[in-house]
């Protein structure tokens, strides 16, 4: 994962990734950004500020998240999965 200066547009960090990234959502009142790994049904953490995973979450019972939705007046985040067998 590469994180951008927005103004510029200029790399400012590189992040390797255990799995597969799909989709990604930020929580500025946080300092955050969540991202699902699909293959390893868990959601990252990201720390804004130090361009670090700060949390892996796992998604269980769910099964390869397919995106990700944001409530940050609540503080919640929603997950989209695929589930065989429910």
């Amino acid at each position: 994962m590469t994180v951008f200066e927005g103004e510029s547009g200029k790399g400012v960090a590189t992040l390797a990734l255990a799995g597969k990234p799909e989709f990604a959502v930020a929580d500025a009142k946080a300092g955050r950004v969540y991202c699902n790994i699909e293959d390893k049904d868990e959601v990252i953490v990201l720390d804004a500020a130090t361009h670090r995973v700060a949390a892996h979450w796992p998604i269980a019972p769910g099964k390869e998240a397919t995106g990700l939705a944001l409530d940050a007046a609540r503080q919640r985040l929603f997950a989209g999965c695929h589930n065989s067998g429910w």
